[in-house]
């Protein structure tokens, strides 16, 4: 999608139905870790001051691959998903049990994982409730990846549910 525009939103729609079909799974594809209440004017957005609860919890450069920051070997907890972000580099995620409504609460256990070696100190990306990850189906079309990198379900295991406390 564009710069600054995330699926669910109409300007994300005009332009899927303009440029792609999602159903091939040709566009960059995200979605976003938190669900968000609507302002005054009844728009949902990805705001934190419209934060309502977070659903997971995510690790991001896994693997083995190029730009892997993490080891496999780190990851303790298995998770309840696992999608190939670029070549032998994933995203791990954690679906919560309970959704967590505590931002605050949540983003410090988002700085321990970091603390611990978890995840990447150096991705902003990674921090905050309004943090967005790659969906299973679409392509990552950064310029390092020619031909664009195809995403793929690594492991799918939803009955996997974690509590903030366990992650």
């Amino acid at each position: 999608a564009p710069n600054g525009v995330w699926f669910g939103g109409p300007i994300a729609d005009r332009w899927l139905r303009r440029k792609s079909d999602f159903s091939r799974g040709d566009c960059n594809t995200f979605y976003v870790v938190s669900s968000f209440y609507p302002d005054k004017d009844g728009r949902v957005m990805r705001r934190k001051a419209q934060f309502a609860a977070a659903h997971v919890v995510t690790l991001d450069d896994l693997g083995g691959g190029a730009s892997a920051k993490i080891p496999w070997a780190r990851v303790v907890l298995p998770p309840s998903f696992i999608i190939e972000t670029s070549p032998d580099n994933c995203q791990a995620g954690y679906i919560l049990t309970e959704p967590v409504t505590d931002a605050d609460r949540f983003n410090r256990s988002v700085d321990a994982l970091i603390a611990q070696g978890l995840a990447s100190p150096v991705d902003p990306g990674m921090k905050g409730v309004t943090r967005y990850v790659r969906f299973p189906q679409g392509i990552n079309n950064k310029t390092k990846y020619s031909p664009a990198h195809v995403q793929v379900c690594r492991g799918w295991n939803p009955e996997r549910r974690y509590t903030l406390q366990d992650i």
